[in-house]
């Protein structure tokens, strides 16, 4: 569920780009697509919310880590639920 949020996310992001006339760089990482956002009120609880969802972009893709297998707990889907939940209250704004 992580990743999918985070996924949900970037394409949230890149299509509002691309409402504004912004080419998205091709990248995985939340907080580069968001820096490219037109100005808002609201820019610093985005990143915020794009930083808890920027791990799973690769880390349940790539689930190896030095310490064994990345395993997301039920914990960890509800803040990436409700951090994309967030990003698309935001963008809504834009």
């Amino acid at each position: 569920m992580c990743y999918h949020c985070s996924q949900c996310a970037e394409k949230i992001i890149e299509a509002v780009l691309l409402e504004s006339d912004i080419a998205p760089k091709q990248t995985h990482d939340l907080i580069w697509l968001a820096e490219m956002l037109p100005d808002s009120d609201s820019k610093e609880k985005l990143y915020s919310r794009c930083e808890v969802l920027k791990p799973y972009a690769t880390m349940t893709r790539y689930p190896y880590t030095k310490d064994g297998v990345f395993r997301a707990s039920e914990e960890d889907a509800a803040d990436a639920y409700d951090s994309l939940l967030e990003i698309l209250r935001i963008l809504g704004d834009v």
